[in-house]
């Protein structure tokens, strides 16, 4: 049984119920009926090369980067719910392999569209993972090149590129392809970078310090939370806007000089400071503004009725239900619902 603190938790990161109360036996069961259709829904959608294309968005026609999302959503369902066909497994495993490219990306595939590499590679290393693959063996070496090449892609001092500790984005992760180089920081974001050290967090997370470092320089950079030497209480609110180098994505706007906290960027802001262990009170505060802000309307900190409506279209995003792509939304709820067991 959860607690009822944990709960509201886990609304503010997932959004998955909207009540904050503690699950009871029927929930539970109405969960796992839940769980059981969604997983049923999403290997019924698998295509024959065992990939899971998007049929909404061009941009992801191939399935290069929904064929990790949705696996790894499908491995986290428990087994007593729904096992995974085993063949659909396999195939959707040969797809990614098939798929990663001679410097460990996936997501490159299609000359003409780069399917967000960095994120599709991410997913599929914690995909290719789940198995805990021998030391060694064809998969392991598969995911140290997909490592090094999410790593090569860090915009950091390493392999020349050039960036300083005092550049904005130092630390980040964008979209991925080619490494960009110092000054341009292309499309650095916080979401973006939340996906990469989940994924070096999932593989031989010692290996990669000097990453976790550089990384939280860069989300230290996007949380409204100062804290001083000494004794003294931290300075903030302690919640987190998108990216200190794209202004216009930041949709709760400035106060003053500095961006807004609000609910997306907040949720994504925890999840990277646990992956690359952070200190505990940067951690505590912005699970603490996800607590207090918590609500169900639209998301946190995004002012209401603004000429483009931000808060009402970014809401569903907030809610782990995002636009109007099935082999998005699904995955999405379903995490949620296994989750929230």
């Amino acid at each position: 049984m959860m607690t009822t603190r944990f709960l509201r938790l886990f609304c503010a990161v997932l959004v998955a119920i909207s009540a904050q109360r503690v699950v009871s036996e029927d929930t539970t069961s109405g969960s796992a009926d839940a769980i059981g259709k969604a997983a049923t829904f999403l290997w019924a959608q698998q295509a024959e090369d065992g990939s899971w294309p998007s049929k909404t968005y061009g941009v992801l026609k191939t399935g290069q980067a929904l064929t990790p999302f949705v696996l790894l959503t499908l491995q986290r369902v428990p087994g007593e719910i729904f096992a995974p066909p085993k063949e659909n497994l396999n195939r959707a495993l040969a797809y990614i392999r098939k798929n990663i490219n001679a410097e460990g990306a996936l997501g490159l595939s299609d000359p003409l569209i780069a399917e967000y590499p960095n994120y599709a590679t991410a997913l599929a290393v914690v995909a290719l993972a789940h198995s805990k693959p021998a030391q060694g063996s064809a998969d392991a070496k598969l995911i140290d090149r997909m490592i090094a090449y999410l790593k090569s892609q860090q915009l950091n001092g390493d392999g020349g590129k050039g960036w300083k500790v005092s550049d904005p984005a130092f630390g980040a992760w964008g979209y991925g392809g080619v490494p960009i180089k110092a000054p341009e920081s292309g499309h650095a974001d916080l979401s973006i970078t939340r996906y990469v050290l989940e994924a070096l967090r999932a593989w031989k997370p010692e290996e990669h310090e000097t990453a976790f470092r550089d990384a939280r320089r860069f989300i230290s950079r996007l949380q409204n939370l100062t804290i001083p030497r000494h004794d003294h209480l931290p300075i903030g609110d302690g919640g987190f806007f998108f990216s200190n180098v794209l202004p216009d994505a930041n949709k709760a706007g400035k106060d003053g000089d500095r961006f807004k906290s609000y609910g997306t960027a907040t949720a994504d802001g925890l999840l990277s400071l646990y992956a690359c262990k952070a200190d505990s009170l940067c951690i505590d505060a912005a699970s603490n503004w996800l607590l207090d802000h918590h609500g169900a309307g639209g998301v946190p900190g995004v002012p209401a009725g603004g000429e483009k409506a931000w808060d009402q279209g970014i809401r569903f995003y907030y809610s782990g239900v995002k636009e109007d792509d099935p082999l998005i939304a699904t995955p999405l709820a379903l995490l949620a619902l296994i989750h929230s067991r």
